[in-house]
């Protein structure tokens, strides 16, 4: 078969970059009245306490392993998921979070996507409508806010599966509706599609454990050499950002390091900006 042109991934990174305030830390900033209102619950309290709406999918990754004991507290975990879930769809409503800006990494990348690029969002948004550019195909791995309003489905908030192994009183029915994989749901291995790319550009995504289920596969793939992209982007804030990454990979087993012997990652760093010259040959491909 031959390989496409581009795969593009995008993460909140790249909505951030746009100058949206889509960030959990955002969020939760602006919809805590309404959060805290469910003081009775301890999730919640303790979500509040600890700081953790910074990081909510690492929250109910946290309860999913080191809280649920029993019936009871997997309802709880339920009703916690849905108040989050409920509120972060009302919330990404907002127009007044999407305020663009137009001389960012992100908006010149958008203006030079070609139809030749194939376009994977972990995002709830359409950054191609909400900048009013021309449409292009987005494969939503999350359901997003367009569907949302079709009433076709809420946006994914959960987990990886990994969760299940952590702790036996846990098993995947009981908590499927916070495992975010999708491949069973779409019917086809994401990695029998993604390794069918030339180039790949991961932009804004951390990596992180909770989208592991995406990321482990395709990373033991390129150390395995059964995916041999030309080229491999990873577009992030800064270095320390980039170490973040590095780190977040580390927690379930894929060493930057290691991928580095199989392929050639090139990371760029935006806050650099658009006329960095690595920037720019990144578009070429795009």
């Amino acid at each position: 078969m031959d390989k496409n042109k581009t795969l593009i991934i995008f993460g909140n990174g790249f909505d951030l970059d746009l100058g949206w305030k889509t960030s959990y830390n955002d969020f939760f900033r602006a919809k805590q009245n309404s959060i805290v209102l469910f003081n009775g619950m301890s999730f919640i309290e303790n979500m509040v306490k600890g700081e953790y709406w910074y990081d909510l999918e690492g929250y109910i990754r946290h309860i999913a392993i080191h809280e649920i004991t029993n019936k009871e507290e997997l309802k709880t975990l339920s009703y916690f998921w849905r108040i989050l879930t409920t509120r972060i769809e009302e919330y990404l409503r907002e127009d007044s979070i999407y305020l663009t800006k137009t001389d960012s990494c992100a908006y010149n990348f958008l203006n030079h996507i070609s139809p030749n690029s194939k376009i994977v969002s972990f995002n709830y948004t359409n950054a191609f409508n909400i900048c009013k550019l021309e449409p292009k195909e987005i494969e939503y791995i999350h359901n997003s806010i367009d569907s949302v309003y079709s009433n076709s489905g809420d946006v994914k908030l959960g987990v990886d599966t990994g969760v299940l192994s952590e702790n036996r009183f846990l098993n995947s029915s009981d908590i499927s509706y916070i495992l975010k994989s999708r491949e069973n749901q779409i019917g086809d291995n994401l990695i029998s599609k993604w390794k069918n790319f030339e180039n790949i550009i991961i932009y804004g995504h951390s990596l992180g454990i909770t989208d592991s289920d995406y990321f482990k596969p395709l990373f033991d793939s390129i150390k395995a050499g059964t995916i041999t992209p030309q080229s491999f982007y990873i577009v992030t804030k800064d270095t320390k950002s980039l170490e973040q990454i590095k780190e977040n990979m580390l927690k379930y087993d894929i060493r930057y390091s290691q991928l580095l012997c199989s392929c050639d990652i090139t990371p760029i760093f935006t806050e650099n900006g658009s006329k960095n010259p690595l920037f720019n040959k990144m578009l070429q491909i795009i």
